[in-house]
């Protein structure tokens, strides 16, 4: 398929943060949990999200299910908003770490790792000090 080809199949709407947050999320260290910037592709009801390390992951329009008050997305009207961290559609919201959670296994695997991290530490803390383990919740 050619690239014509391609953007013949069907409308689609392509956006990306606003520049001044655009730089900030590409300079971020959390870069690779923010998006920058994404496509989206009606024929194929898929939206592809662009990270701000520059890597996509696609994502499916059912992925963004009704809200529990009813709200419904609007494909049609697509952004990326708060430095990366919000996709908006229409008055349709998701937070970018609730997407990499469902569709990202590296976002997941380093989740897991960071928590299991900070449980040791919790762990260790509890042993050392009984009432910094109580501050932070392990007793």
């Amino acid at each position: 398929m050619t690239r014509s080809q391609r953007f013949e199949r069907g409308p689609l709407l392509g956006v990306t943060l606003p520049q001044d947050e655009l730089a900030e999320a590409l300079a971020a260290k959390n870069r690779a949990d923010l998006f920058v910037g994404g496509l989206v592709d009606h024929s194929s009801e898929m939206v592809t999200l662009l990270r701000g390390n520059l890597e996509t992951l696609a994502v499916p329009f059912s992925a963004f299910p009704t809200s529990g008050d009813g709200v419904v997305p609007n494909f049609k009207d697509f952004a990326v908003t708060d430095c990366g961290q919000t996709i908006r559609l229409g008055e349709y919201e998701a937070a970018s770490d609730a997407i990499l959670d469902e569709y990202s296994p590296e976002y997941r695997q380093r989740q897991s790792k960071e928590r299991r991290a900070v449980e040791r530490t919790r762990k260790m803390l509890a042993k050392k000090s009984p009432v910094a383990a109580h501050k932070l919740g392990t007793v």
